[in-house]
């Protein structure tokens, strides 16, 4: 029999070829749910934009849908996450049925009313087609495959050994956990991403493809602008005061053949607020005007389909993401042991490497963080030759509120090369009371770096007292020249913390 080529080796492994299945049937799922999305996305910027309003993103900024990329890329995000969990979570259920149940038929319609109760919590506020096929096609698609590549009768013989590649997974997670508490994922992104060129390709990977598809589940209340349109509204002074309120709050009034999630029409003597043409409210304008945040609050829970789907990505990418990380570093790995080692050896070579990578990972991680800085010693760390001792400095005076102008050594942080530095001085610099600390903000808009810009931007929001007229101009400014959305998005709510508001429709 000739040899299995590499492919081959893949596809044949059991927990391999039904990982690959289930990822596989996701990013089809996700790449139609994000190109709708942008579909609907486009639509909505337009209409925005024909009606006379600063559209966030621009359209400059969605020139790339004209490409594959925001599809395919986009729908990695919900593959890796939401798709992963149900995956992974599918093998486990398959795996306890067939290995520790003995395929025991109370144990199978537990699972499968499991299974069930996700898809009713999936449409439990509207039927969610796209949420219902990650539900149904997924776990239906990898149960199929996996059940078929198990033997018929489960053999507990070996199980331990079989079980030697979590070995390794269960010690990094608990090690790793020691080193959680609520700065962890920002550590991991100063000191791991950010402090190598691997980890900033990932990093401006990211800030260039989530957007797309973090709008295609956000409520209504989530998002940055929403379209709407009021119809029939009378008299006239009243539709005025009811599109103030909505402008007021990013709800912006665009045509009625637009595009919009949101109708506001007149009915007698109460508004109708309607989704797609179905009644979700109907309440007296003095209601509505006496409370609007309440209201809108409200018609966004009721049209909101994404809730449970947000959750349970959130929770994808908390522990199922790294564990299919694992999983796809450790077959590539034992692929390749493999082709000079006996099987067992290889297993366990392989496992003992993947311990290894998780414990230099968490080295830097670790360094960075450790960091001893105080009110004493800040000076002294603000000036040091680590930039991670400076960094660590930079952190306290943002956590402090501090002002960072007392130590004149800060400038040399402007032109630090290292990313979180900059990073965290744009931070650090959104509490200084120093008018001159402006131009180091307007300074840092033109970094290099996305990461450090939305911070700059953060920070001159932050400083909603300086309401400069320049300050806006160069925020308007640099909304027009880049093609970041990430960076438009923080520009847009920096005007708006200081004081900007939209102009009316045209």
């Amino acid at each position: 029999m000739p040899p299995l080529s590499s492919a081959s080796r893949i596809t044949s492994h059991p927990l391999l070829s039904t990982v690959l299945t289930g990822l596989s049937i996701a990013q089809l799922v996700a790449m139609a749910q994000v190109y709708f999305s942008n579909l609907q996305l486009f639509g909505e910027v337009s209409a925005l934009h024909q009606a006379g309003y600063l559209e966030i993103p621009t359209l400059q900024a969605l020139q790339r849908l004209g490409t594959l990329a925001p599809t395919v890329f986009g729908g990695l995000f919900f593959t890796l996450s939401t798709s992963a969990g149900l995956t992974l979570a599918t093998i486990v259920a398959v795996w306890i049925w067939h290995n520790l149940s003995q395929r025991n038929r109370p144990v199978l319609i537990l699972l499968l009313i499991i299974w069930v109760a996700g898809l009713l919590m999936v449409n439990l506020n509207g039927f969610n087609l796209f949420g219902s096929l990650y539900f149904t096609l997924i776990p239906t698609g990898v149960s199929l495959v996996y059940l078929r590549c198990l033997p018929r009768e489960s053999d507990r013989k070996g199980l331990l050994n079989r079980l030697l590649p979590l070995y390794p997974l269960a010690c990094l997670a608990v090690i790793w956990s020691i080193q959680a508490d609520n700065h962890l994922f920002v550590n991991i992104r100063d000191f791991l991403l950010l402090s190598n060129p691997v980890g900033k390709s990932v990093n401006d990977f990211y800030y260039r493809y989530t957007l797309y598809p973090a709008e295609a589940f956000k409520s209504l209340e989530q998002k940055l602008q929403r379209p709407i349109r009021l119809t029939e509204i009378r008299p006239a002074a009243l539709g005025r005061r009811v599109a103030s309120q909505m402008r007021y709050r990013d709800y912006l009034v665009v045509g009625n053949d637009d595009p919009a999630e949101l109708e506001i029409k007149q009915t007698g003597d109460h508004l109708d607020w309607l989704h797609n043409g179905t009644r979700i409210l109907a309440i007296t304008p003095d209601s509505f005007l006496s409370n609007p945040n309440a209201v809108l609050a409200q018609y966004s829970r009721q049209t909101d389909r994404w809730a449970f789907l947000r959750t349970f990505t959130f929770l994808g990418i908390l522990f199922a993401f790294p564990i299919l990380l694992y999983c796809g570093v450790f077959g590539i790995l034992r692929l390749l042991t493999g082709l000079f080692l006996q099987p067992t050896r290889a297993t366990l070579l392989t496992s003992i490497l993947c311990f290894l990578i998780g414990i230099v990972l968490l080295v830097p991680v670790y360094q960075g963080s450790r960091r001893p800085v105080n009110a004493g010693n800040l000076a002294v760390k603000l000036g040091a030759a680590d930039w991670r001792d400076r960094v660590a400095a930079l952190k306290l005076i943002e956590q402090l509120q501090l002002e960072i102008t007392a130590d004149p050594s800060y400038e040399k942080s402007m032109t630090s090369r290292h990313l979180p530095e900059r990073y965290w001085l744009a931070l650090a610099l959104g509490w200084s009371k120093e008018n001159r600390t402006i131009d180091d903000l307007l300074t840092l808009l033109g970094d290099p770096q996305p990461n450090v810009v939305c911070q700059a931007l953060y920070a001159l929001g932050n400083r909603g007292r300086d309401k400069r007229s320049d300050i806006i101009e160069a925020i308007l400014a640099k909304i027009r020249s880049t093609d970041s959305w990430y960076v438009q998005r923080y520009a847009y709510l920096a005007l708006r913390s200081l004081g900007w508001r939209q102009p009316a429709s045209n």
